[in-house]
């Protein structure tokens, strides 16, 4: 409470090389600059100290381990979100850290690199050492990497460039979405100012009713165009063509109520977790009552009277597979 937000422990994985210290230090960088207290426990800070004793056998890794999720346990107690940064290749190790610190006290980031490319950016050279047999027990060549099977966020660093890593971790993977009116248009002129000189970091998401100006059409292509981000497209008219909803007939006949199930589906498709969208609250009653971070299950479906509390800026953004957030 005197730190004004939650601690808990984000715990990242994966074979040397990966990127693990570099999206951790990345990730406190913009958490500290969000006024949020961290710290990194890395291979710098524990080998060098606490555990200078311990060698790389296999029961000293283990070791290791144990002795950093203690670490981690009292700086969560003392208010701390902290950032392990180590290659916790034993499934059984992880589980131990988590019961250590509380499963809803920690999050597991498995950082996903193939081997390979692990190998070439090995400035030090202790993947050809190991191949050589100069150096014993080496992770991914003669000692195995459990890899977590159902981490809470997967970053593949070879696919992704640090900034969108770090976006992954926040939220896996977060639309804006977008329908070219005027708060749409102001929501993706904020997150281009929030991210400049980067780009958005994560795509524009646009469920097209197919009635829409082509004047409409036009200004979001030029918009996506020139932010140089990615668009996502669900189409109405897809949904009706293959019998997903039912075109609406007479004078009064609009598409407004289909785009929901076209939401739904693209959302489903698209595997995403949080959809960030701009409304005004004078517009729709219900809309005066939802929070900030509106928690959707598994059918896409808002409860209304089973919200959670939003205390000042703590918000709990934790969620089952196949919920997501808007």
């Amino acid at each position: 409470r005197l730190q004004g937000h939650n601690s808990f422990a984000i715990w990242f994985a994966g074979l040397s090389g990966s990127g693990k210290s570099t999206l951790a230090s990345a990730l406190e960088k913009r958490l500290y600059q969000r006024g949020l207290r961290t710290f990194i426990l890395d291979g710098d800070n524990i080998r060098s100290g606490l555990n200078k004793d311990l060698d790389f056998s296999e029961e000293s890794r283990r070791e290791n381990i144990r002795r950093i999720g203690e670490v981690a346990k009292l700086m969560i107690d003392a208010g701390c979100i902290v950032l392990s940064a180590f290659i916790s290749p034993f499934r059984q190790e992880r589980e131990m850290v988590k019961s250590m610190v509380g499963e809803e006290n920690y999050v597991e980031v498995f950082v996903n690199c193939p081997l390979e490319e692990c190998e070439k950016r090995d400035v030090k050279g202790l993947y050809a050492k190991a191949r050589a047999g100069e150096i014993s027990n080496f992770t991914g060549i003669s000692s195995p990497f459990e890899a977590p099977e159902n981490p809470d966020v997967k970053v593949p660093t070879h696919q992704l460039s640090l900034e969108e890593g770090v976006e992954r971790i926040i939220f896996e993977n977060p639309v804006l979405l977008f329908s070219g009116g005027k708060d749409s248009i102001v929501l993706t002129h904020l997150a281009r100012k929030a991210f400049w000189p980067a780009k958005i970091p994560f795509p524009l998401m646009h469920v097209d009713t197919g009635h829409n100006f082509p004047e409409t059409m036009k200004f979001r292509d030029d918009l996506v165009k020139s932010l140089g981000v990615k668009l996502i497209v669900g189409s109405v008219q897809e949904s009706i063509d293959t019998g997903r909803v039912r075109e609406e007939t007479g004078k009064n006949a609009s598409r407004n109520a289909l785009q929901t199930t076209t939401l739904l589906d693209t959302i489903e498709k698209h595997n995403i977790d949080a959809a960030m969208g701009g409304a005004r609250r004078d517009e729709e009653k219900a809309r005066a009552k939802e929070r900030f971070f509106s928690h959707r299950d598994d059918f896409g479906q808002w409860d209304p009277k089973n919200q959670r509390p939003e205390l000042w800026n703590q918000f709990n953004g934790k969620k089952h597979m196949g919920e997501h957030f808007r």
